[in-house]
């Protein structure tokens, strides 16, 4: 039963979500740095898009959970475009960033969202800079 578990959940439910999403949101509590945790959303990215027939691409999200705001000297490092950014220049010689960019429409996004008792108000700002109205929102966690 496990085995089955897991092959939906690791196989089918990434490609089901790809096709039936308007937008996608991939959160993990790793550092967006990690090449461990850049190689998973690349890994997700591929097993996500393994089938073709999808009309219109959805929009990836990439969430860091649980961002500590005290490690951060500058609050704008949660802007979502500086997030954004870093994370690409970050990962400029990996294939994740080009991968997303292929797949999924809008480049990439990556937010950083606090631990809610660190930083109600950042945590608020966050959750408010990322939503989205009038969209599905299929909500993938991955710890």
């Amino acid at each position: 039963m496990q085995d089955v578990r897991q092959k939906i959940v690791t196989k089918i439910f990434p490609q089901l979500v790809y096709l039936c999403a308007n937008i996608v949101i991939y959160i993990d509590k790793a550092a967006l740095h990690d090449t461990t945790y850049v190689k998973r959303v690349e890994d997700f990215a591929l097993r996500s898009t393994a089938t073709e027939g999808s009309g219109e691409k959805p929009t990836l999200i990439i969430v860091q959970n649980f961002a500590n705001p005290s490690q951060q000297a500058d609050l704008s490092a949660y802007e979502i475009d500086k997030s954004s950014n870093d994370f690409c220049e970050a990962n400029r010689e990996s294939s994740v960033v080009e991968i997303i960019n292929s797949y999924y429409q809008g480049g990439v996004t990556v937010a950083k969202l606090p631990e809610y008792d660190s930083n109600p108000l950042l945590y608020e700002t966050q959750l408010n800079r990322i939503k989205v109205s009038r969209t599905t929102f299929i909500l993938l966690i991955y710890d």
